[in-house]
């Protein structure tokens, strides 16, 4: 029984360990050639977004 909760629980957090949510997910496979480019957006908001949001309006 200790194997079966610790195999859903294994099981559980590998699913939940996805970088993106799905609308994003959606949105890069819709960004064709500017994947990248989104990509890159959202690394640099990821890091400390009020920080950086903070840079752009100055």
């Amino acid at each position: 029984m200790k194997k079966v909760v610790c195999f859903c629980i294994l099981i559980l957090v590998l699913i939940s360990c996805n970088k993106y949510s799905n609308g994003t997910k959606k949105a890069l496979a819709e960004a064709g050639d500017n994947k990248q480019e989104l990509e890159k957006v959202l690394n640099f908001y990821k890091e400390d977004s009020a920080d950086n949001i903070i840079k752009i309006l100055r």
